[in-house]
């Protein structure tokens, strides 16, 4: 059984103690990013004023705490083939 869920907070808390008795399901969560960016809004590292897109906010504090959240990330810059 695969459990998707698109959220977090309690209800991801729940599911995850349910599918850790059982041998058989897999918990998705697919709200990681949201959660990471939420939190840097909320501590202050991220702020601003309108719509901003994610370009517009230092990428550092988001790459750092994803991490953090067991979303590690990598960087490699590669040249064009033939180059």
């Amino acid at each position: 059984m695969r459990i998707l869920l698109v959220g977090a907070a309690g209800v991801g808390t729940a599911l995850a103690r349910i599918a850790a008795r059982r041998p058989f399901a897999e918990l998705v969560i697919t709200a990681v990013n949201p959660v990471v960016a939420l939190e840097l809004i909320e501590g202050g590292a991220w702020s601003g004023a309108g719509v901003l897109g994610p370009e517009a906010l230092p990428p550092r504090p988001f790459l750092d705490l994803l991490t953090g959240y067991g979303s590690p990330w990598a960087c490699e810059e590669r040249s064009p083939a033939g180059s």
